[in-house]
């Protein structure tokens, strides 16, 4: 064979091959879901927050209802973002109002965003406790049918402001699925290092089940 075409068939058989490799290069990988760390625990999908986890039963099945209902009585998809969810068992902290044996280390707690507009936190004291109560301004501002948790009124917020116009009950809604508030740790404050103790936005439903209980059902 004469040296030109020789020569001209090996640049055509690399060109080939530097093509094929170009496919597969270009091929995209499959996206693959993160994991939770227990068997136990289900992904909360299309929620923003670090570890969007919540454990199989109670938890896991109730939180998307309650999302849905939030968002069609108020207008708000207010637990489309969280500030927390899940936490490591093993996790060590020093931040104030953050306790070792937290319920988020259970996943059966979740904790609402504190960066909108349209929420009033109403202080509620209950049998010497310190509790809040989260009402969220609804989009319409009009009556909801057949919902006695949308209504016309004035709240006072724990900041000092009022609000008066229509306003979903978000507390009370929690409570129909079977997520309560907690009352505020002691020292709590509205300023502050003490800030984080006033927990108004902290919900959880444990399901009478312990911490330690909780711990051998996720890992075992």
């Amino acid at each position: 064979m004469p040296a030109k075409k020789a020569a001209s068939k090996k640049r055509a058989v690399k060109k080939s091959s530097s093509k094929k490799g170009s496919v597969k290069k270009s091929a995209s990988p499959k996206s693959v879901a993160k994991k939770p760390p227990s068997p136990k625990l289900m992904v909360m999908p299309d929620v923003k927050v670090g570890s969007p986890y919540l454990r199989i039963g109670g938890p896991a099945e109730s939180f998307p209802l309650l999302r849905a209902e939030t968002l069609r009585l108020s207008g708000h998809d207010y637990l489309s973002q969280l500030a927390d969810m899940w936490r490591p068992r093993g996790l060590k902290t020093k931040k104030v109002g953050t306790a070792f044996f937290s319920r988020h280390k259970c996943g059966d707690a979740f904790d609402c965003r504190q960066d909108v507009p349209y929420f009033v936190v109403q202080p509620e004291p209950i049998g010497g406790h310190q509790y809040f109560r989260i009402y969220l301004k609804t989009v319409a501002q009009t009556p909801v049918l057949n919902s006695p948790l949308v209504s016309n009124m004035t709240v006072k917020d724990y900041r000092g402001t009022t609000f008066k116009g229509w306003v979903l009950d978000f507390t009370a809604l929690a409570g129909q699925f079977n997520w309560q508030r907690i009352p505020a740790h002691k020292g709590w404050s509205t300023k502050g290092p003490n800030y984080n103790k006033m927990e108004w936005w902290h919900y959880q439903q444990t399901q009478g089940l312990s911490f330690a209980a909780v711990m051998k059902i996720l890992y075992g």
